[in-house]
């Protein structure tokens, strides 16, 4: 009975850590960023990640935004000028840093990590469209092409004991 009553009361404490974001918090935040970013406030969609709610993605026509599912991580984990939905253009490398931030956020989670301060203040700015960013110089590309190595990239290269070199 003992072990019992632990193990409910330490379910439950992780409960009091942790503070999640669900997807309409992230769906404001990710309006903010893109007034801010790109000066668009077009109705965004939501791309389903199968993360339990980790991680948020939202996109419109061509830009995406990563929020964080978790109040304890730094509220943007990265953004997009070109998103496809499509899952056969979505890259591997792309799909591993998902994964990784899946990972970081639950074990964030866990763990009761408390959010720093300035953590704290990136939260409640981009929920309150205040946001300012502390560097006003903006660098433009240094390239203006696009790479795509499209499906089967690696087709016509030699097999060394069955995988590719």
């Amino acid at each position: 009975m003992k072990s019992l009553a632990f193990t409910l009361l330490l379910s439950l404490s992780g409960l009091l850590f942790s503070n999640p974001i669900d997807s309409a918090l992230a769906r404001k935040i990710a309006h903010h960023f893109f007034r801010y970013k790109w000066g668009l406030s077009n109705q965004l969609s939501y791309y389903p990640l199968n993360s339990n709610g980790l991680i948020h993605l939202f996109y419109d026509n061509t830009n995406m935004i990563l929020i964080a599912g978790d109040d304890a991580v730094q509220p943007i984990l990265g953004y997009s000028s070109f998103f496809s939905k499509d899952e056969e253009k979505i890259p591997f490398a792309f799909k591993n840093l998902i994964k990784y931030y899946e990972e970081q956020i639950s074990h964030i989670q866990k763990m009761g990590i408390e959010p720093t301060f300035e953590i704290k203040q990136l939260w409640q700015d981009w929920l309150n469209g205040t946001y300012q960013s502390p560097n006003k110089s903006s660098v433009p590309p240094l390239l203006h092409c696009l790479w795509d190595q499209g499906k089967y990239y690696n087709s016509l290269c030699p097999y060394l004991s069955l995988i590719h070199i």
